[in-house]
């Protein structure tokens, strides 16, 4: 069965109440605690915190980037491509997506 990402989300204060290893993937080869519940904006895989992202917007461009737990298969890239343009849609910018490492702390 393929993880599917289902949205960039807002973790808000129910999401950071959830336990948080309820929420993480018990194989990600990152401690989820570390990232989950803390105001970082969460990448959801089929209801499970897969990762953190960020958006930095200059004019018209939209610079996402979305850290995973585990490294996307391509279907679920070709997903998070479409989850970054409709971001971009709504918020009236041109996105550009980037999978790696968020540099910049959860209130940047």
């Amino acid at each position: 069965m393929t993880a599917t990402p289902a949205a960039l989300t807002w973790s808000g204060v129910a999401a950071r109440r959830m336990a948080r290893h309820a929420l993480a993937e018990p194989a990600a080869d990152k401690d989820p605690a570390a990232i989950a519940g803390i105001l970082y904006p969460v990448l959801l895989v089929d209801g499970v915190v897969g990762g953190i992202w960020h958006q930095r917007r200059s004019g018209r461009k939209l610079a996402i980037t979305i850290e995973p737990l585990r490294e996307p298969t391509a279907q679920q890239r070709r997903e998070l491509d479409d989850e970054a343009a409709l971001v971009g849609a709504v918020m009236e910018a041109a996105p550009t997506l980037t999978i790696g490492p968020v540099t910049v702390g959860p209130h940047a």
